[in-house]
């Protein structure tokens, strides 16, 4: 396996929070290897950034090398929820950066990368098994190598749980915690020739992307669900999140759960009007129902990944209304249903407490 038998400190997980994390730790001077299951570039969701991540860029010496990679600069947010439409955009708030729209397969294989180069051992396609907590002479981890099926233990002095949505830690402990009120289903793809939003609700066609930076693009669906149109370099990827109760009573009907995909979008008058010659290239789905941390830019309870088969290409489509104007509409807040803002403000208390716990190891163990 070639893995090492002990180190400093050993990273579960190579998306963004485990290389930030590895990259930072090995700049200090602590010998610090990664492992994750997957082999990079991977596909993941989560494709929208702020523009503060800069400052994290920054920080990892990676901002010349996310510039150059070309991501598509988004200019704010749109979101259509309950018929009533705001809009946020970053030059109100004086950024000097603009926020992004990834291929997170390319951004967090970049940041991997970035990694490696600052020192860290990355190992990719080994699994974290279990561990031992420490009992003096350091925590014990074991690892398989997935392809080889070979196990090595590791001895370090500290591990970092970066594995998102697998949570290796809470897993073993037996601490996951089901949310009845978040029991939801999650089915994404990526299109070709699809409209986007612009600055004002102004809907453009994908090849004015280069000259009118679009906005991420959200709208509510149904009781409680929600839909995502974030334009890529090549394509637009378009999401709908929607209460597994609901999913079941109409996916009876729908020849697939892709088709099932299909039809919601289209039914929807939004994703309606930017949907005009759809050509699905490629997709997956995401079930969950847990609340949980992990590593992704764009943050959703999740519990596990299901892959949808690719679908046949074809032009889907139909016209649909324009998006009404933002001159029509409320600048500000959000609007969300009660039971969203009292599930998401647990989920979000929960981060703040973890933030607390990193700063206190951090003073205490690295300082």
């Amino acid at each position: 396996m070639g893995i090492p038998a002990e180190t400093d400190i050993l990273v579960i997980g190579g998306g963004p929070a485990g290389s930030s994390a590895a990259t930072e730790l090995a700049r200090r001077g602590y010998r610090v290897m990664l492992v994750d299951k997957a082999r990079h570039p991977r596909k993941v969701v989560g494709e929208s950034i702020l523009p503060h991540a800069w400052r994290y860029f920054d920080l990892l010496g990676a901002t010349e090398l996310v510039a150059r990679e070309g991501f598509v600069k988004k200019a704010g947010g749109v979101v259509a929820w309950d018929g009533k439409l705001s809009e946020i955009s970053f030059r109100d708030f004086e950024f000097d950066r603009p926020g992004l729209h990834v291929e997170r397969a390319a951004l967090d294989h970049l940041l991997l990368n970035n990694a490696r180069a600052a020192g860290v051992q990355v190992f990719e396609g080994v699994m974290a098994e279990s561990f031992v907590e420490d009992r003096g002479e350091g925590a014990q981890v074991w690892l398989l190598d997935i392809e080889s099926k070979d196990r090595r233990r590791v001895t370090c002095r500290f591990f970092i749980d970066a594995s998102g949505q697998a949570s290796f830690v809470g897993r073993q402990l037996g601490a996951i915690r089901l949310d009845p009120d978040f029991r939801f289903i999650t089915l994404w793809g990526y299109f070709t020739g699809s409209r986007y939003v612009g600055s004002g609700g102004i809907v453009r066609p994908f090849e004015y992307l280069i000259h009118h930076p679009p906005m991420t693009f959200v709208c509510s669906l149904g009781n409680w669900g929600w839909a995502w149109h974030i334009p890529l370099r090549k394509n637009t990827s378009v999401g709908i999140l929607v209460p597994f109760d609901d999913y079941k009573k109409r996916a009876d009907a729908a020849r697939s759960r892709e088709q099932y995909f299909l039809d919601t979008c289209m039914a929807n008058p939004h994703l309606g009007a930017l949907s005009d010659l759809f050509d699905r290239r490629r997709g997956g789905a995401l079930c969950g129902r847990a609340r949980r941390m992990g590593d992704r830019c764009f943050v959703a309870p999740t519990r596990e990944c299901i892959h949808v088969p690719k679908s046949v290409r074809g032009a889907v489509g139909r016209a649909g209304p324009a998006l009404p104007h933002r001159g029509a509409a409320d600048r500000g807040s959000i609007p969300a249903c009660s039971r969203c803002r009292k599930g998401f403000f647990r989920f979000y208390s929960g981060i703040g407490k973890a933030a607390d716990v990193v700063r206190r190891v951090d003073d205490h163990a690295f300082g």
